[in-house]
């Protein structure tokens, strides 16, 4: 089971691994035709195990986009798991199938996010069939929300993407401003955006650096904030961490 914990206020930082043909992607401005490789998904992976990370946040981008699912993927969440830490893993799960098997592969939570915005029924089935398992992703990029890997306009108003946050079931919502995904620019102008809903929200896309954590924290009032590290991590950007933030890696 993928839940927040109950603890005083702390920054929750997640690791990520957006998997892109074997390979670490960095989508600049959450453009996956113009992917930037970093380094091989299981180094990656092996990398995190050292840091003794909590939770790794793993996207294959491959099945987001409509091909067939990565079979990397599913092997890097078995490894995950393996070391001790939790994975979620989203991109490409769109039916009971789907998520089983994940979870079959070590996973302990599967993000939903094309098929929980096109079919909210689905979203409602997979969260009966597999209670405490299943996180919703709230893709947006201008005020419109996005679908297949961030390819498509989902033709959804965000409001109606806001209904599912507070009523799909999930434990979760991971949100995204895919405007500053792989920017490193900033996560800030999302902060008001983490209590939309009332289920806890997952912040990811523009972090930067380690004194953004703190306006976070201030913004969650108390509450623990989960924020997803994509390129800051790949890059090794985040070396100190102001008192102030007290960040807690994933």
């Amino acid at each position: 089971m993928c839940q927040l914990p109950e603890m005083e206020a702390v920054v929750i930082l997640v690791p990520a691994i957006d998997v892109r043909s074997g390979y670490c992607a960095r989508l600049l401005n959450g453009s996956p035709t113009m992917p930037t490789v970093v380094r091989a998904a299981f180094r990656e992976a092996e990398r995190l195990a050292l840091l003794r990370t909590r939770r790794v946040h793993i996207v294959d981008l491959d099945g987001a986009m409509g091909s067939t699912r990565s079979a990397v993927a599913r092997l890097l969440c078995r490894r995950v798991s393996a070391t001790g830490s939790a994975a979620q893993v989203g991109g490409g799960a769109r039916s009971i199938s789907a998520v089983e098997h994940y979870l079959r592969c070590g996973a302990s939570c599967v993000v939903l996010g094309t098929a929980a915005v096109l079919r909210p029924w689905f979203l409602l089935s997979a969260c009966a069939e597999f209670p405490g398992n299943i996180a919703l992703a709230k893709d947006v990029r201008h005020g419109a929300s996005l679908t297949h890997g961030w390819l498509r306009l989902g033709g959804v108003p965000v409001r109606r993407a806001s209904l599912l946050q507070n009523h799909g079931g999930q434990i979760c919502t991971a949100i995204t401003d895919a405007t500053s995904d792989g920017t490193m620019q900033g996560i800030m102008a999302q902060a008001g955006a983490f209590h939309a809903g009332a289920t806890p929200a997952v912040i990811g896309g523009g972090l930067s650096c380690a004194e953004e954590l703190a306006g976070l924290l201030r913004a969650g009032r108390g509450r623990a904030s989960c924020v997803i590290c994509g390129s800051a991590a790949y890059g090794g950007h985040m070396p100190h961490w102001p008192p102030s933030a007290r960040p807690m890696v994933g």
